[in-house]
């Protein structure tokens, strides 16, 4: 265990220079660390953050973005990072409770109880200095956004999500329960559960403006993301239908209902698009 650590700036126990590389593994945990900055416990400059299962990072707390892991860029394109058992980090006054994303590729597995003030309760991502995509596993439950993106919060024209993943029980503030993209792209991959996700704004499950595009029961990133039969991806593997079940837009974490005038209680689209075969929305 690395645990504890309190600086001013970002990387509250481990700040990564670029062109290093982080390996957890044999169950190691980070936890207990704080930054004023990004990152409280691990922040990672064009480097790049791999995590084997049964390794955590936890109980971390990022003034800004990041309560948990910070990734800014990579130090070679085209390379994942991989997140595993992100657990109650929080970013107290900005984006991304347990991860906050800015041009990279990043393979996220668990993530639970985790909170950011504004968007973005599990993951935030953003592409200001090139391409950024997340890929979502296992399961993102119990996560709480401030404003939008109980789930994830992604955002920009060079920004990409595949959930593959559950989403569950996540709640937002305002807008996307489960997830909230704005000008970016979503890929609900084969597989793929929202479910019960509150918003007290639109879009208990999945809300979409500035031209988002949400393509259901597709892959985005076929190298990252293989069927389980002829193709194995880099990150895992997706099959079988799209279910976003039982999200609710209007209602609070405690599930009361707060507001009956918004809309969209699985998906909410404003000047947006969604395609794509296999989905079952009840």
């Amino acid at each position: 265990t690395i645990s504890g650590g309190d600086v001013t700036g970002d990387g509250g126990t481990i700040y990564m220079h670029p062109f290093t590389v982080l390996h957890l593994e044999g169950g190691a945990r980070v936890e207990l660390g704080a930054g004023t900055g990004r990152g409280g416990c691990v922040y990672a400059e064009r480097s790049q953050v791999l995590m084997d299962p049964g390794t955590t990072v936890g109980e971390c707390t990022a003034v800004t973005d990041g309560g948990g892991v910070a990734i800014s860029n990579s130090h070679t394109a085209g390379i994942y990072h991989t997140l595993r058992n992100l657990d109650r980090n929080e970013a107290q006054t900005g984006n991304g409770g347990a991860v906050w994303v800015d041009s990279a590729r990043v393979c996220l597995f668990e993530a639970s109880d985790n909170a950011a003030a504004l968007d973005g309760g599990a993951a935030y991502v953003t592409s200001t200095m090139g391409t950024a995509w997340l890929g979502t596993f296992e399961t993102q439950a119990r996560n709480d956004a401030g404003r939008d993106g109980g789930g994830v919060f992604i955002t920009g024209a060079q920004s990409s999500l595949d959930a593959a993943s559950r989403l569950t029980t996540n709640v937002a503030a305002g807008n996307g329960g489960g997830i909230r993209a704005t000008a970016a792209a979503v890929y609900l991959d084969p597989g793929a559960i929202l479910s019960s996700n509150n918003a007290q704004g639109h879009g208990g499950g999945v809300h979409a403006d500035a031209l988002a595009a949400i393509q259901v029961s597709q892959v985005g990133d076929a190298g990252a993301i293989g069927d389980g039969e002829g193709s194995h991806g880099t990150c895992g593997n997706t099959t079988g239908r799209v279910t976003i079940d039982a999200n609710r837009a209007g209602f609070d974490a405690l599930g009361v209902q707060i507001n009956d005038t918004r809309d969209g209680g699985g998906v909410y689209l404003s000047a947006a698009s969604m395609n794509g075969s296999t989905i079952w929305i009840t």
